[in-house]
C-alpha cells in the first residue's frame, strides 16, 4: 500500500489502479487497470484535493487524462504480476511520452478536447488553449482576439489551388514550399491529434490537400451526445467529469450554404506513397469524411496512374479507416466480376490499392485461402450480403460519393528533379 502526507500529492512515476472513462458503457468499465501518475494539480472542485495525470498502460496516449484522486486506489502485488506487461509498458513510453500541454482548441463554432502534446508556441501555454481561423489557419491565444480576428480576416478559402468542388465538398491543393507558415500550422494542430506526427520544418517537400464540406446536414445533435454521455456516466462512482472531445458553443445556422474546413491529408512530393498522413478533426469524425480523404488520394493515384497506399505506420484510427476502405473497395470489385477468376494483380488495377496493401487487407478479412498448389481468393456469400447491406444503409443515409469529373488537376511536377 502507498502511503503519503494527505496535504501533498502523490509523486509522479507511482502506479496506481483506475478504471478507464472510455471503458464506460462496455463490458470493461468496472475493470481497473494500471495508470501511472505523470503530473497533478490542485482540484478546483474539492478545496485540499488533487487531480493527476496519468496514462493507462497499454492504452493508447490520447485516453490519458486528468482524474481526481478519488478515482484511484493502490495496487496489490497480484495485480502487479497480473499486469506486469502493461507496467512494463510504462518503462517503454517514457522515451515517447508528452503529457498534453494544450486542454482546448477552437475552430469555427467548435470547441475540441485535444488528444497529444504538441509543441506550439509558449505563448499558448498560459491560456492552454489555442483559437484557430479555419481559412487562414492563424493560431490565436484567447478568444477576444481571435473574435477581432475573425471579424477581419478577409479569407474565406486557403491558400492554394481548387482542384476538386461539388455540391457538397472541395479540395484545395496547397504546395507546402510556397504557403510555408500555412502548412506549419495544420501540421502543429495535426499533432495535437496524432501521436507520431513527424513535425518538420521543412514542410516545402510536402503537398496538403485541405477539406472543406457544408457541414450543416452533417452534425450530430451536441446535445443527444451530452445526454448519452451522461446517461452512461450516471452510474460510474466515483463520480468523473470530463469534457467531451468536442462541443458545438454555436448552433448551425440553417441558411448557411458555405464550406467548412473539415481535415487534410499529405503526402511526400518524391514518394510513391499517395498519403503520408490524415487528419480529421474530432467533430467530424465518423461522419463518412476520413473516408472520403481515403478516396480522394486514390483518385489522385489513379490520375497519377500508379498504385497507391498510406505512408507506414499508420496510427491506430488510421490503420481503422484504411481496413475499412480496403475492405469495402475490393469487395466491390468482386461482386461486379462475373467470371470465375479474377487475379490479384486485376483487382489492384481497378481499385489502385498498392499489391502490398492488397494482400494485407485480404489476410485481415480472411478472403485469401491457401491450398497445396495455390492461393485462391475465397469470397463467401456472407461478405456480399454484408457488403449489399451496407450500400442500401448508405442509400438511405444519402452518403456523398466523389466524381472524377469534379477533379481539375494535374500531377505535380518538381522541376529540379525533372531536369536533373
Amino acid at each position: 500500500m502507498t502511503t503519503k502526507d494527505p496535504t501533498e500529492p502523490y509523486k509522479k512515476g507511482l502506479i496506481f489502479m483506475a478504471c478507464c472513462r472510455e471503458d464506460i458503457g462496455t463490458p470493461l468499465e468496472n475493470i481497473p487497470r494500471p495508470v501511472r501518475i505523470y503530473d497533478s494539480r490542485e482540484d478546483p472542485t474539492a478545496r485540499g484535493s488533487y487531480e493527476y495525470y496519468v496514462y493507462f498502460g497499454g492504452y493508447n496516449a490520447r485516453l490519458a487524462d486528468w482524474y481526481p484522486s478519488s478515482a484511484l486506489r493502490s495496487i496489490t502485488d497480484e495485480e502487479r504480476q497480473l499486469y506486469a506487461k502493461e507496467i512494463w509498458f510504462f518503462s517503454q513510453a517514457d522515451k515517447e511520452f508528452l503529457p498534453r500541454n494544450i486542454d482546448k482548441v477552437v475552430i469555427s463554432q467548435y470547441v475540441m478536447c485535444p488528444w497529444y502534446f504538441s509543441p506550439l508556441p509558449e505563448e499558448f501555454f498560459a491560456s492552454r488553449a489555442v483559437y484557430i481561423c479555419e481559412y487562414c489557419f492563424t493560431m490565436l491565444t484567447t478568444e477576444r482576439i481571435y473574435k477581432r480576428h475573425v471579424a477581419r480576416c478577409t479569407c474565406r478559402s486557403p491558400p492554394g489551388d481548387l482542384i476538386y468542388r461539388d455540391d457538397e465538398v472541395c479540395f484545395f491543393e496547397i504546395n507546402g514550399s510556397e504557403h510555408t507558415n500555412y502548412c506549419r500550422n495544420i501540421c502543429l494542430v495535426a499533432r495535437l491529434f496524432l501521436q507520431h506526427k513527424t513535425l518538420v520544418a521543412d514542410v516545402d517537400v510536402f503537398l496538403f490537400y485541405v477539406m472543406f464540406a457544408k457541414t450543416n446536414n452533417k452534425q450530430a445533435s451536441p446535445t443527444q451526445r451530452a445526454s448519452n454521455e451522461q446517461e452512461q456516466k450516471a452510474h460510474y462512482e466515483p463520480e468523473i467529469k470530463r469534457l467531451p472531445d468536442w462541443q458545438q458553443v454555436e448552433p448551425n445556422d440553417q441558411d448557411d450554404d458555405s464550406y467548412h474546413f473539415v481535415g487534410f491529408f499529405s503526402k511526400e512530393k518524391q514518394q510513391e506513397n499517395s498519403l503520408s498522413c490524415i487528419v480529421a478533426l474530432p467533430c467530424f469524425q465518423k461522419k463518412g469524411y476520413g473516408n472520403m480523404m481515403i478516396n480522394f488520394s486514390y483518385m489522385l493515384s489513379s490520375r497519377e496512374c500508379r498504385l497507391g497506399g498510406p505512408e507506414m505506420p499508420l496510427s491506430d484510427l488510421g490503420l481503422m479507416s484504411y481496413l475499412s476502405y480496403w475492405k469495402r473497395r475490393i469487395c466491390e470489385v468482386l461482386v461486379r466480376n462475373t467470371t470465375s477468376e479474377i487475379s490479384l494483380f486485376e483487382i489492384s488495377k481497378q481499385t489502385m490499392i498498392s499489391y502490398r496493401n492488397l494482400i494485407m487487407a485480404m489476410n485481415k478479412y480472411g478472403l485469401l485461402k491457401e491450398t497445396p498448389s495455390n492461393t485462391a481468393i475465397y469470397f463467401g456469400n456472407e461478405l456480399a450480403d454484408e457488403l449489399r447491406a451496407c450500400l442500401e444503409k448508405e442509400e438511405k443515409r444519402g452518403v456523398h460519393r466523389l466524381e472524377d469529373k469534379y477533379l481539375h488537376w494535374v500531377p505535380y511536377v518538381n522541376m529540379c528533379y525533372e531536369y536533373k
